[in-house]
């Protein structure tokens, strides 16, 4: 019985070696060279993967203010939940993104934002987006030219030829004449179109008036010697004028409403046009003290009522001291003008019933109904309280 018992021993002990050989034929072959692989904690890896995805709200936004600071990158703004916050991050990149200024919302940052890219830009459209009237002008003031903000065309034509110093900049003939004054040179002059201005600015720029003379026509001479005397404020260039001749008289007039010395009127040759330069003053100055000075006395006549409508005061009238032609200034003053008479004027009427039709006319004109209370009784003040009422 001992033999079978050793075979069969014999043969588990062929079938267990069999099994471990087999075993290690299917083990895959190790690499001794290559590194062990490293796994990376599973924090880290979502960390980079989500960037600021750990806190609260408020830590969030400071991360993500942080990290668009630190990468300059706006697009990280966007991620941002507050809006005061969100302004904050854009506000980070204001000044060299126009369309970063389209995503902010708080008024203030957005002004500043399209100021600094219009100063950037050198843009006065950029400034126009600003919706703030008072920082629009701001801006503009910043941005555009000093010159180009002048609205007057001449005068902004001046101001770039100056600036320029380029007189062909200049689109008008004064422009060319105030470029020669300033400069003092006449070789602008050269451009204007009429002849007497082209004399005159020559004439201004080089401080000569005998440069006048040199025009061949009288009446061109005349006419730039009046513009030089104007211009030079020198009313003793007046007299080198021809004598009589409506540039001179209109020189010495200038210079009497100028100056409220009606004593130039005494320069013209003829009375009748010292007369007229009476009446020419007091028209235009309201100053009827020359009046008695006029000789012709319905000349005498016609500068009061001149005065009287020109100036809208029917008190002008009160000079004439002849009831008659007070009358009819007053109606010419009161009734005849379309504006009417200025109220204020009203109270220094000489005649009580022409008072009150200046208190009326007045009142009709402004409509103001406050006025009837000064109309004494009578037609004109129930004429007046039934078209305004009665004020208390």
């Amino acid at each position: 019985m001992k033999a079978p018992i050793a075979i069969v021993i014999s043969v588990l002990v062929l079938m267990l070696a069999f099994s471990v050989g087999c075993a290690q034929q299917n083990k895959p072959a190790v690499n001794e060279t290559a590194p062990p692989a490293v796994v990376a904690p599973v924090n880290e890896t979502l960390a980079q993967a989500q960037p600021c995805s750990s806190g609260n709200v408020v830590q969030k936004d400071a991360c993500f203010l942080a990290l668009a600071k630190t990468e300059m990158n706006p697009q990280i703004c966007q991620n941002v939940y507050s809006i005061e916050q969100m302004d904050e991050c854009y506000s980070i990149f204001a000044g060299t993104d126009l369309a970063i200024c389209k995503k902010i919302t708080n008024a203030d940052r957005k002004w500043e934002c399209l100021f600094a890219n219009a100063k950037r830009e050198k843009s006065d459209e950029i400034c126009k987006l600003i919706e703030n009237d008072a920082k629009r002008a701001e801006c503009l003031k910043v941005v555009v030219p000093p010159c180009m903000l002048i609205m007057d065309e001449n005068a902004r034509g001046l101001c770039l030829a100056l600036e320029k110093n380029d007189y062909s900049l200049c689109t008008s003939d004064w422009c060319l004449a105030e470029y020669a004054r300033v400069k003092q040179t006449d070789t602008p002059c050269g451009g204007i179109k009429l002849e007497y201005y082209r004399y005159a600015c020559a004439a201004i720029a080089k401080d000569d008036i005998s440069i006048c003379k040199q025009a061949k026509q009288t009446p061109v001479q005349d006419a730039c010697i009046e513009n030089v005397s104007k211009a030079t404020n020198m009313p003793s260039y007046c007299g080198l004028g021809t004598p009589g001749t409506s540039y001179t008289n209109n020189c010495y007039l200038y210079f009497a409403v100028k100056n409220n010395d009606p004593t130039y009127c005494r320069k013209p040759a003829a009375e009748e046009q010292r007369d007229q330069c009476y009446t020419d003053f007091a028209n235009r100055t309201a100053n009827i003290s020359v009046c008695p000075k006029i000789i012709n006395s319905l000349n005498r006549i016609v500068c009061y009522r001149i005065a009287a409508i020109g100036n809208r005061m029917p008190s002008l009238c009160n000079g004439m001291g002849i009831e008659f032609n007070m009358r009819d200034c007053y109606a010419a003053s009161i009734l005849y003008i379309d504006a009417g008479p200025l109220a204020s004027d009203c109270q220094n009427v000489a005649i009580v019933d022409w008072k009150n039709k200046c208190y009326l006319r007045a009142a009709i004109k402004a409509n103001n109904g406050t006025l009837c209370s000064f109309v004494g009784e009578g037609p004109d003040k129930l004429d007046c309280e039934n078209l305004f009422g009665k004020q208390n």
